[in-house]
C-alpha cells in the first residue's frame, strides 16, 4: 500500500466525519455548434461530503476575495478534478469556484481546497 493511498482514505474518512453534505456540479462542454455559437453543455451532479472554513487574510489576492469561502473535498470522492467551470450547493446557495488548490502526494490528489463566492 502506498503512502499516497493511505492518505487518501484517511482524508476522505476524516471529510465524511467532520464535513456535511454538499452537491457539486461538474460542468463539461461538448461539441461546438457552429449554427448557433454555442457548445452543449453537460452537467453531472455529485453528492460529497465537504469542509468549510473562512479565507485567512493572507489568502486574499486578485482572485479570491476576504469574504470568499473554502471548502475542503476529498480527492476519492469525486470522479475527476474539479474545475472553475463547476459550481457547489450548499443549503439552498449557490457557489462559484474561483480558485482551486490540490493537495497531493506523489503526483496524487489527496485533497481539493476550493475557493468559493455566493
Amino acid at each position: 500500500m502506498s503512502l499516497s493511498n493511505a492518505l487518501r482514505r484517511t482524508a476522505n474518512k476524516l471529510v465524511k466525519q467532520f464535513g456535511g453534505e454538499i452537491t457539486i456540479q461538474s460542468v463539461s462542454l461538448g461539441e461546438y455548434n457552429a449554427m448557433t455559437g454555442t457548445a452543449e453543455e453537460t452537467i453531472e451532479s455529485n453528492a460529497v461530503s465537504g469542509v468549510f472554513e473562512d479565507v485567512n487574510a493572507s489568502e486574499v489576492n486578485d482572485l479570491v476575495r476576504g469574504d470568499d469561502r473554502k471548502l475542503l473535498v476529498a480527492a476519492a470522492e469525486l470522479p475527476g478534478a474539479p474545475s472553475l467551470r463547476d459550481k457547489v450547493f450548499v443549503e439552498n446557495v449557490t457557489y462559484q469556484i474561483v480558485q482551486i488548490k490540490t493537495i497531493e502526494q506523489a503526483n496524487e490528489p489527496i485533497v481539493y481546497q476550493l475557493f468559493l463566492r455566493a
